[in-house]
Parts: structure tokens; sequence; C-alpha cells
């Protein structure tokens, strides 16, 4: 007697990236298949697109594409319509966009499901890199004098200074001169003695720092 043997066809699910393959259960992220996003501002964004192959004789379902981990508010996944079906030997992509909130290493997992019946829940890790961009002044105050009222020896003296840079820069003042003095924020509406005060104004994001000068007399 013989026996038959019954070839099944199935689908294939496989994902690429930069037109590398990532394999299921990837968590070495590389910047070869973009996986690793590399440095980005904080705040800014950087997108990535990603191919699902279906590399079976069977049309491949794609239910959901989700992201998990640590950061992955911080990778959000767009470009699909959801749920997909992608043709025996076709493909379809989709785009995900890494906004990092904060700077340092940021992590997250992707998660495909799909009908592939032993990769059904295809993911692969990612990560990239929030880095700050250094304080530059926007706007910053001029040399100024001030007129003390009768019989008073200081005088009240607002400006503004406002800087960009990411994250958002705080601010730190320190007065010299007729008047001494330091404190955070600019130091506007600060009380001045008679005579000229140097006011300098430092605005500093996580990682560097900006200082601007200006003289009051």
């Amino acid at each position: 007697t013989g026996n038959d043997v019954t070839l099944q066809s199935f689908q294939e699910i496989n994902i690429q990236g930069n037109s590398v393959t990532i394999a299921d259960g990837d968590n070495t992220p590389s910047v070869s298949d973009d996986t690793d996003f590399g440095s980005t501002t904080a705040g800014s964004s950087l997108a990535k697109t990603y191919t699902i192959e279906n590399l079976g004789a069977l049309p491949l379902a794609v239910s959901a594409i989700t992201v998990s981990g640590a950061h992955a508010a911080e990778f959000v996944v767009s470009g699909i319509s959801l749920p997909a079906t992608i043709s025996a030997g076709g493909s379809t992509t989709f785009t995900v966009t890494f906004t990092p909130a904060a700077i340092g290493s940021r992590t997250a997992t992707i998660n495909i499901a799909n009908d592939d019946f032993n990769e059904a829940a295809y993911d692969f890790a990612v990560t990239g890199e929030g880095t700050c961009l250094a304080p530059a002044f926007i706007s910053c105050p001029t040399n100024q004098s001030v007129n003390t009222g009768a019989g008073l020896c200081t005088a009240l003296a607002s400006y503004t200074a406002t800087a960009s840079g990411m994250p958002a820069p705080t601010y730190s003042y320190a007065l010299s001169g007729a008047t001494t003095g330091s404190g955070s924020g600019t130091g506007s509406g600060a009380a001045f003695n008679k005579g000229i005060t140097t006011v300098t104004i430092t605005a500093t994001t996580a990682l560097t720092e900006a200082v601007r000068s200006t003289v009051w007399t």
C-alpha cells in the first residue's frame, strides 16, 4: 500500500526595513534595518517605513499593529488601514514615527497580529535616542537706564528675554555691580540699586546652556 502526501500552502509573513528582513522576535535594533532610529531632537519627529510581505500562497490577514514597551507612546504607527489583506506574493507598508519626549534611550516593541500559522504575533524591538537642542536666545534686553523715584535708592526694572531649545530651556540670572544676587527666571521685575548693575541671564536645557549679559544703570 502507498501513502498519499498532501502539501498545504499557507500564509507566510515577512517584515523588512530598509529592504532588510527583520526576524520575528528580533530584540537587537539595528540601523541597517531601520529598527534603530538613531538620534532625534526631543520633541521633533523621524519616520521609518516597513514592508509587510506575504511569501506564502494564501492571502495573509493583518488584523492589528500595536506598540508596547517603556516608551510606546513615542513610536506611532500610521500609513496602513487595518485590518488589511495581503495577497499571495504581495506586500504592503506601514510607517512608525519616533517623537522622543525626553533625552536618552527610548525603546518599544512593534507587534503585528496576523494569521500566519506559526508567526501570528510577529514582533520586533525598536529604539531611538532623544537628544537636546542647544538653547539660543531669540530676544534679549538691551542696555537701559531706569530712574528711581524721589527719595528712593532703588528702582524696579522689567524686561524680556526668551530662548529657543529642546527640551524647553529654563532660565537663571545673576546680578553683579551696584546690585548683587541670583535666582531662577530672568530677574525681570527685581529692584536695582543706583549705579551700574550687570545682569547675566542663562538659558539651560538638559545638557547645554547659553548665556546672555546686559547692563543696567
